[in-house]
């Protein structure tokens, strides 16, 4: 079990894997600053089932309700910034 959410933890926050090369997006990549944007703008609530879902992995139906919108504007985010 990894620790509770804290948003002062630079490990708390989405890594996002480039499926071509399998490396994570750095921080500035066009890809992270949308994701982070989405992120930065989600409540802490959605936030910590973030993390307790991704890390954690539950599936308390409370965490997964808080979590789908968030994983449908991240996934947006990846898209918008990944269009050429």
């Amino acid at each position: 079990m990894s620790h509770p959410y804290d948003p002062r933890c630079p490990h708390c926050i989405p890594a996002i894997v480039n499926m071509d090369t399998g490396v994570p997006y750095e921080m500035g990549s066009p890809v992270m600053v949308q994701v982070l944007r989405v992120w930065n703008a989600a409540p802490f609530k959605v936030r910590q089932a973030f993390i307790a879902v991704t890390s954690d992995d539950s599936r308390a139906p409370e965490d997964m309700q808080l979590v789908e919108p968030l994983m449908e504007k991240l996934t947006e985010a990846i898209r918008v910034a990944t269009d050429n």
